[in-house]
């Protein structure tokens, strides 16, 4: 039992200090974002800004998933691969529900000046999240 509990802290504290690292990794991203979103007003301002983060968030994602592949060999290259296959798919399927919520609302709101951008912030968000993940493979490959 203490040996699990053990195991099971160990893995927390990891975690945490990946989530951290990561978090600090990319705080650039986060703090431009920010900045831009208080310096600009209305709706296209805030495309722009969601956009740009959309931009950066992107361009890390490449970046790792360069890293990896140049890492991995063999069975795992393959089984990687296709597994950032699968996840792009998921991504563009997530991106049209946003888009096709993000209308409904339009549709149903017309009198809104202001309305939420659902699809940027949707995309935003899968992209970040799984940059974050491949850096916890990198990370993992890395420390063979």
């Amino acid at each position: 039992m203490k040996k699990q509990t053990l195991i099971l802290l160990l893995i927390i504290s990891t975690v945490k200090l990946s989530i951290a690292q990561s978090d600090t990794l990319f705080n650039y991203i986060e703090k431009r974002m920010h900045q831009c979103l208080l310096d600009t007003s209305g709706v296209m301002g805030q495309s722009f800004c969601l956009s740009n983060a959309v931009n950066d968030w992107t361009k890390e994602l490449e970046k790792y998933d360069k890293l990896i592949i140049a890492k991995l060999a063999g069975q795992l290259k393959q089984d990687y691969i296709e597994s950032q296959s699968k996840w792009r798919a998921y991504m563009n399927s997530e991106i049209a529900l946003a888009e096709q919520l993000e209308k409904k609302y339009y549709e149903e709101n017309p009198q809104m000046i202001l309305y939420p951008q659902i699809a940027t912030e949707r995309e935003l968000n899968v992209i970040k999240t799984r940059v974050l993940e491949l850096v916890d493979y990198l990370n993992l490959i890395s420390n063979k």
